[in-house]
């Protein structure tokens, strides 16, 4: 990608950049939730379709814990928050709208769900960026929010750029973020990504709209953009996304080693086929190691997917999908062999426990494997030492308050295994390994 940045005027900027929250997030039907083309179950943490909320002032709009239940037991483990600030443009967030926030996360906490977080001022195009908050404001506006954040990091799976521009997208923006000649400044920018990152606690991730955004932020060799991962809102909608990309072909070659660590996920803004068919999706996601998508948008597409057969492989791979293919007494050691069948690593990082008939905390062992070493299509196998009776294993959030909550856990994908209320598996052993039989 050129590292030069092209001197786009404020309308070329809203002709090649848009957003597909330009019409309000469409839910599907009650019948089409209990579809199971939508995930497969039960829905593991961190990945595949989300639902989407937004909070538009400090006394409505709360979340419903009894919704986010029942979308969590249809396969939605994510829920995108764009919180508006549009009251605060001109003055600091109030008690009220802080603490309307913090019983946002506590409802995510409730219902075992996690958050994409996004905060924006304005849905609105065509009002000179007038209906936002100025870069000052935005950044004493960071410093609020950054105790809240630190506070309910256990149940954030991201944090989207935000703040700029309609739909915090960072296009239309306030005239305090833009340049004489009317595209982003980079200086004002800096300031606000660096002012999250430290607002953000570690190892939770940043999301930005555009590749070409991302490298503004960021010099080469800058050690910070390791946590800056990508979120693409006009997915597949025409031949450059909308906007999205500058040079599409250098700029996915580019996101694909980017997302190989990094986080990448958005919605799908327009039909456009052949492009948005469901097997150009599955290619691009492969490509791209998708984590999720919006569930709610847009409908034309989604349905197009499921028309096509499509959309039950996209549900079931979008970021990790963990298959135990194998586990057999290996001398004096139990090998347990996991298939990564989705198209992403699993994004965090959680430690892999172990026990033996039901044993006490105490005795639970650890073992040092990272399962973010499962990359997508390619297996492993761990060696465990060998026991008396039950072996049970488990990924529990690394969170202490969420270490004994199996909704946080992750999930293995094989349906006919037995998994308790902690997240512990019931795993059985061979005497040999299946691959050793059928050569």
């Amino acid at each position: 990608m050129r590292r030069t940045f092209l001197p786009l005027t404020l309308a070329s900027i809203l002709l090649s950049i848009t957003s597909c929250d330009q019409t309000p997030a469409q839910s599907t039907s009650a019948d089409d939730d209990a579809n199971s083309d939508w995930s497969y179950q039960p829905a593991d943490p961190g990945r595949g379709f989300y639902r989407h909320t937004e909070r538009r002032s400090a006394a409505e709009n709360h979340l419903d814990v009894k919704r986010l239940q029942a979308w969590r037991a249809s396969g939605s483990s994510l829920v995108i928050r764009v919180i508006y600030l549009s009251e605060f443009i001109h003055s600091p967030l109030s008690p009220e709208c802080l603490s309307a926030i913090d019983g946002d996360f506590s409802a995510m906490r409730t219902a075992g769900v996690k958050g994409i977080i996004r905060f924006a001022y304005s849905s609105q195009l065509g009002n000179g960026g007038n209906d936002q908050a100025d870069s000052a404001r935005v950044l004493e506006h960071v410093g609020q929010l950054a105790p809240l954040l630190k506070k309910n990091k256990d149940v954030i799976h991201c944090v989207q750029a935000g703040f700029i521009g309609a739909w915090g997208e960072w296009h239309a923006p306030h005239p305090s973020f833009k340049q004489e000649n009317g595209t982003l400044d980079p200086v004002k920018c800096r300031s606000l990504i660096h002012a999250l990152l430290a607002a953000v606690p570690e190892p939770i991730y940043l999301q930005i709209r555009t590749p070409w955004q991302k490298k503004m932020l960021f010099d080469e060799g800058d050690t910070r953009a390791a946590r800056v991962g990508h979120h693409n809102d006009c997915f597949l909608a025409s031949a450059n996304d909308v906007g999205t990309y500058r040079s599409i072909k250098r700029e996915i070659s580019w996101l694909a080693k980017e997302t190989e660590t990094l986080p990448m996920g958005g919605e799908t803004c327009k039909l456009n086929p052949p492009r948005s068919s469901g097997k150009s999706a599955i290619q691009e996601m492969e490509r791209l190691h998708y984590n999720y998508l919006n569930r709610d948008y847009h409908p034309a597409v989604l349905k197009a997917w499921k028309k096509e057969g499509q959309l039950k492989e996209i549900a079931a791979r979008l970021g990790h999908r963990i298959k135990l293919t194998d586990a057999y007494l290996e001398g004096e050691n139990i090998c347990i062999e996991l298939l990564n069948q989705g198209f992403a690593r699993p994004l965090y990082d959680r430690p892999m426990e172990y026990r033996w008939n039901g044993s006490n905390p105490n005795s639970t062992g650890a073992i040092n494997f990272s399962i973010r070493s499962l990359l997508p299509g390619k297996s492993q196998i761990i060696i465990l030492p060998k026991g008396e009776g039950q072996l049970e294993i488990r990924w529990p959030d690394v969170s202490l308050t969420l270490q004994n909550r199996g909704e946080y856990a992750l999930f293995l994908a094989n349906p006919d295994i037995i998994r308790d209320t902690q997240g512990w598996h019931q795993i059985i052993i061979n005497s040999k390994s299946n691959h050793h039989e059928k050569k």
